[in-house]
């Protein structure tokens, strides 16, 4: 797998993780994660905030993580964000269970 396709299919994880963990077609329960992606194409930065216990206005994320995608560690800090996501997926799945 080339490094772009690997890079273009991280991003793709962690936008996965984030639609699972803040579904759009669930209604939302206050007190639930929202989990915020943006990708900036000017700049070739990938932002993901995490608000643990739901967004707030003037309220700070837990976790935010700026990516440069063309930096040679993205492909570490990409996992490192997948790897958060997915731990804080399996803890909600652990809280409803």
């Amino acid at each position: 797998m080339t490094k772009s396709r690997e890079i273009r299919t991280k991003i793709l994880k962690i936008m996965d993780l984030a639609l699972k963990i803040s579904p759009p077609d669930v209604e939302k329960v206050k007190g639930t994660p929202d989990v915020f992606v943006k990708y900036s194409p000017h700049c070739c930065v990938l932002e993901v905030e995490v608000y643990k216990c739901g967004w707030k206005y003037d309220c700070d994320s837990n976790d935010r993580s700026f990516i440069s995608i063309t930096s040679k560690d993205a492909s570490k800090e990409l996992d490192e964000v997948i790897e958060h996501l997915q731990d804080l997926r399996e803890e909600i799945n652990n809280e409803q269970n």
